[in-house]
């Protein structure tokens, strides 16, 4: 999801629920729509993030994590400020140096108390933010770390424009998977 906000700001969410199927895609879509609602009203990050979590830890007796990557963006002064729960890594291109967004912590809906701890960035005019689901960095590739094959994809990369450039993210990782994605693969 991609969400205007006020004073300049835009939300930037991706979520990955746990599991496959049905049930994963309602937990992760209910948790991206009442982020959506809760930052446009005006909450900050935290309360927002504090309040789908007791959701979650509310809705059913049955296991239901989801990951959330969120980023919120100042549009007039390149501020980002990260957010990672339980999330795969995030990165910035800029040019040819790549940035790795990365935070350790458990996906939401697992404890009572969340561990928030957002991670700050500049962007500047012409970067690209790539966040990815763990199906995309999590593919095994012969010989080298999995997490690292995607950033040096995208410092090769030469694309200028954003779709384009999530299209071949997602194509190269089915082809370093065999052409068979053993885990939800998410590319914005």
């Amino acid at each position: 999801s991609v969400t205007n906000l006020n004073k300049g700001k835009v939300s930037v969410l991706l979520s990955d629920g746990m599991g496959s199927g049905s049930n994963a895609a309602g937990q992760s879509t209910f948790a991206v729509r009442l982020l959506e609602k809760l930052l446009t009203a005006g909450f900050d990050m935290e309360v927002a993030v504090k309040t789908v979590n007791s959701m979650l830890l509310l809705q059913t007796t049955e296991e239901s994590f989801v990951t959330v990557d969120m980023a919120v963006i100042d549009t007039y002064s390149g501020e980002a400020d990260f957010l990672k729960i339980g999330a795969a890594p995030s990165f910035i291109k800029r040019v040819r140096e790549v940035q790795v967004i990365q935070a350790s912590s458990l996906p939401m809906g697992i404890l009572q108390q969340i561990e928030i701890k957002p991670v700050q960035a500049q962007l500047a005019a012409g970067d690209y933010l790539i966040m990815v689901s763990d199906g995309i960095v999590d593919i095994l590739v012969q010989g080298r770390e999995k997490e690292s094959w995607l950033p040096n994809y995208l410092r090769r990369s030469r694309h200028t424009q954003p779709q384009q450039l999530a299209e071949d993210i997602l194509s190269q990782a089915m082809i370093l998977s065999g052409k068979k994605a053993q885990d939800d693969m998410t590319v914005l």
